[in-house]
């Protein structure tokens, strides 16, 4: 299968904690633990910037990708947000470390396709109106 991201990470996010998995080569991947908090959060932003890291995902799970999704957009950080149903279908992984090593791998053969999520702008642009109305 083709690779389409040779440096590319995979996260798995839960409340407190999230796993990062990056591949740095074809056989080469390293894998890092981090807490939620943004301070850990921009270390991971930083360990990603230093691996050159051409794309990043995580599932969709919940809430918790949002803080994360907001930092790596500011810190204009690549990263896609899937649907955790168009990855969750195989059937063996059962540790966190698995779960974002296998996002990994769908992201380097290009076997995810990103969630929508509109760009600061527009969000905006939707709220400012209902913001005046309330003032």
């Amino acid at each position: 299968m083709e690779v389409l991201y040779k440096r590319c990470c995979g996260i798995d996010i839960h409340k407190n904690m999230m796993v990062a998995c990056i591949f740095t080569s074809v056989r080469k991947k390293e894998i890092r633990q981090f807490s939620t908090m943004t301070e850990d959060i921009l270390q991971l932003v930083s360990w990603l910037k230093e691996t050159d890291c051409e794309m990043a995902a995580m599932e969709s799970t919940g809430s918790y990708w949002k803080p994360v999704y907001n930092i790596f957009e500011e810190e204009q950080i690549p990263i896609m947000v899937v649907n955790a149903q168009h990855i969750k279908g195989v059937p063996g992984r059962k540790t966190d470390v698995k779960d974002a090593e296998w996002i990994a791998d769908l992201v380097r053969h290009g076997l995810v396709k990103a969630s929508y999520i509109p760009n600061r702008d527009i969000i905006w642009f939707h709220i400012t109106p209902m913001v005046s109305d309330l003032l």
